[in-house]
């Protein structure tokens, strides 16, 4: 649960969580949720990230050129776009971008998280702050 941008979402209990683990000017907030034995690898187990709208218009030119595939969703009540970038790709993944008054938050987890990260889609709530 964050209270200062106004979002909780569910992740598993033995996942470990680290808030703003990198600065950027593109970047407004952003946390990673780890399994203990994934702190390490090139991709988080989950990340989320709040950010300027150019930045996920960049990413979105960045998923295109990978092939992802995009499709609609509904995350909290909120029309946003959910994706998946193919297997062949060195960084499989899935993710979604919402979004967020003037931001846009981009959520993205590692392929193999793919039931967790679906998890999270579902339990994720956007809260009065």
């Amino acid at each position: 649960r964050n209270e200062e941008f106004g979002f909780e979402f569910w992740y598993p209990e033995e996942w470990v969580m680290k808030e703003n683990t990198w600065k950027s000017g593109a970047s407004k907030f952003n946390v990673v949720v780890n399994l203990p034995d994934d702190e390490n690898v090139t991709l988080d187990s989950f990340m989320l990230n709040i950010v300027a709208p150019d930045f996920a218009d960049n990413a979105r030119v960045s998923l295109d050129r990978m092939g992802a595939t995009l499709a609609p969703v509904i995350v909290a009540g909120v029309r946003s776009v959910r994706y998946e970038v193919p297997a062949r790709e060195t960084l499989p993944s899935v993710g979604a971008d919402i979004p967020f008054g003037q931001y846009r938050m981009l959520l993205v987890a590692d392929k193999k998280h793919e039931a967790a990260f679906n998890q999270i889609l579902s339990s994720f709530r956007f809260i009065q702050k």
